[in-house]
Protein backbone atom coordinates (compact mmCIF):
# COMPACT_ATOMS: atom_id res chain seq x y z
CA UNK A 1 0.00 0.00 0.00
CA UNK A 2 1.28 3.75 -1.00
CA UNK A 3 0.81 6.22 1.59
CA UNK A 4 -2.93 6.40 0.91
CA UNK A 5 -3.34 2.40 -0.03
CA UNK A 6 -3.93 1.09 -3.31
CA UNK A 7 -7.32 2.69 -4.87
CA UNK A 8 -7.63 4.51 -1.21
CA UNK A 9 -9.09 7.40 -3.17
CA UNK A 10 -11.98 5.53 -5.13
CA UNK A 11 -13.21 3.42 -1.92
CA UNK A 12 -12.30 7.11 0.55
CA UNK A 13 -16.09 7.36 0.78
CA UNK A 14 -16.76 3.46 1.73
CA UNK A 15 -13.64 3.68 4.09
CA UNK A 16 -15.47 6.31 6.07
CA UNK A 17 -18.39 4.58 6.83
CA UNK A 18 -16.32 1.17 8.23
CA UNK A 19 -16.18 1.25 12.34
CA UNK A 20 -14.18 -0.63 14.33
CA UNK A 21 -15.73 -3.75 15.68
CA UNK A 22 -16.91 -2.99 19.53
CA UNK A 23 -15.95 1.07 19.58
CA UNK A 24 -18.35 2.57 16.87
CA UNK A 25 -14.82 4.79 15.62
CA UNK A 26 -13.80 5.10 12.26
CA UNK A 27 -11.76 2.37 10.70
CA UNK A 28 -10.15 5.61 8.23
CA UNK A 29 -8.01 8.19 9.14
CA UNK A 30 -7.94 9.05 5.90
CA UNK A 31 -4.58 7.70 5.49
CA UNK A 32 -4.53 4.02 6.08
CA UNK A 33 -6.87 2.04 4.26
CA UNK A 34 -6.47 -0.07 0.63
CA UNK A 35 -7.11 -3.18 -0.82
CA UNK A 36 -4.88 -5.63 -0.03
CA UNK A 37 -4.23 -9.37 -0.77
CA UNK A 38 -5.40 -12.07 1.59
CA UNK A 39 -5.64 -15.62 2.37
CA UNK A 40 -6.93 -17.99 4.92
CA UNK A 41 -4.76 -19.85 6.55
CA UNK A 42 -5.11 -22.65 9.35
CA UNK A 43 -8.59 -20.98 10.33
CA UNK A 44 -7.75 -17.58 10.26
CA UNK A 45 -7.05 -14.89 8.16
CA UNK A 46 -3.80 -13.24 7.04
CA UNK A 47 -3.71 -9.59 4.80
CA UNK A 48 -0.34 -8.45 3.21
CA UNK A 49 0.62 -5.03 4.52
CA UNK A 50 3.68 -3.28 3.87
CA UNK A 51 5.16 -6.18 2.03
CA UNK A 52 5.01 -8.50 4.63
CA UNK A 53 1.92 -11.15 5.89
CA UNK A 54 -0.37 -9.52 8.98
CA UNK A 55 -2.63 -12.39 11.07
CA UNK A 56 -5.70 -10.35 11.62
CA UNK A 57 -7.46 -10.69 15.15
CA UNK A 58 -10.84 -12.06 14.59
CA UNK A 59 -11.93 -9.71 16.31
CA UNK A 60 -10.55 -6.61 13.98
CA UNK A 61 -12.64 -8.37 10.74
CA UNK A 62 -15.43 -6.47 9.76
CA UNK A 63 -18.85 -8.28 8.13
CA UNK A 64 -19.48 -5.39 5.02
CA UNK A 65 -18.39 -6.72 1.61
CA UNK A 66 -16.30 -4.21 0.18
CA UNK A 67 -17.97 -2.38 -3.03
CA UNK A 68 -15.03 -4.09 -5.77
CA UNK A 69 -15.42 -7.82 -4.38
CA UNK A 70 -11.75 -7.68 -3.06
CA UNK A 71 -9.89 -7.72 0.55
CA UNK A 72 -9.58 -4.29 2.25
CA UNK A 73 -7.25 -3.20 5.11
CA UNK A 74 -7.27 -0.27 7.08
CA UNK A 75 -3.63 0.18 9.60
CA UNK A 76 -1.23 2.48 10.61
CA UNK A 77 2.39 2.72 9.04
CA UNK A 78 4.33 0.02 11.17
CA UNK A 79 1.36 -1.29 12.79
CA UNK A 80 1.36 -4.98 14.25
CA UNK A 81 -2.70 -5.00 14.21
CA UNK A 82 -4.74 -3.62 11.55
CA UNK A 83 -7.87 -1.14 12.70
CA UNK A 84 -10.16 -3.09 10.37
CA UNK A 85 -9.73 -5.94 7.51
CA UNK A 86 -12.83 -7.15 4.47
CA UNK A 87 -12.90 -10.06 3.51
CA UNK A 88 -12.37 -10.99 0.12
CA UNK A 89 -16.18 -11.86 -1.16
CA UNK A 90 -16.44 -16.04 -1.22
CA UNK A 91 -17.54 -15.69 -4.56
CA UNK A 92 -14.24 -13.80 -6.32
Amino acid sequence: MGAHGHKHAENHWWYQTLKRPGSGVSCCSDIDCGVTRARYVEGHWEALFEGRWMSIPADRILTERSPDGVAHICAAKNAKEPFCFVPPDPEG
